[in-house]
């Protein structure tokens, strides 16, 4: 009878391990894509682009990216700015400098660049353009 006991509960022990294995990565997943997406959309201008170079500056008002921040050679400070992280897939097709955008997940970037630099802000998101 004592064996009996002792053998269900190593059983219940090994039962909700399993279960726990199996359900805890899925919850995972959803709590850091949220994190990553981080709200949106969100408004802001292009200030400048050059070979994959690409610096915005949030208009919405959200606190996002680098203050203070100044391209060289100009005197304008600039706040909220931040450089596209991935300047392959970020949406090349749009019609203006204003743009809607949303931050999302990281994506690798496969394309080819040009290998002109500029100073562009230490903060870098990846975005998508939302039409």
């Amino acid at each position: 009878m004592r064996e009996n006991r002792y053998f269900r509960s190593v059983l219940k022990r090994l039962i909700y391990s399993c279960l726990l294995l199996v359900f805890a990565p899925s919850c995972t997943r959803e709590t850091s894509q949220k994190q990553v997406i981080n709200g949106g959309p969100h408004k802001g201008t292009i200030l400048f682009e050059m070979c994959g170079n690409i610096a915005i500056r949030v208009t919405d008002g959200t606190l996002k990216g680098q203050m203070n921040w100044r391209r060289d050679g100009d005197s304008t400070v600039y706040d909220n700015v931040f450089r596209v992280a991935n300047p392959c897939t970020w949406g090349w097709d749009r019609k203006s400098n204003d743009v809607s955008f949303m931050i999302v997940a990281p994506q690798p970037q496969t394309c080819m660049q040009c290998m002109a630099w500029t100073a562009t802000p230490d903060t870098a998101y990846h975005i998508v353009i939302v039409k």
